[in-house]
């Protein structure tokens, strides 16, 4: 919808305005931060990288 649209392109903006004026990120915003997995992120996925999976991941594959 186009509201959904502008509270996407508000939020966009408030994360580049944060970034270049040196200002925190709001955490609900955060996916990584400082290599670790942040804000909704680090309770909706498990860590792991692009090839290998996560541990979790390997723990499915076990039992299939």
């Amino acid at each position: 919808s186009l509201s959904a649209q502008a509270r996407y392109a508000a939020g966009t903006r408030e994360i580049l305005e944060c970034w270049f004026e040196g200002r925190p990120i709001r955490e609900e915003y955060l996916i990584v931060n400082a290599g670790k997995l942040a804000g909704a992120g680090a309770h909706s996925y498990s860590a792991g990288d692009a090839t290998r999976g996560s541990e979790e991941a390997a723990r499915f594959k076990a039992k299939a």
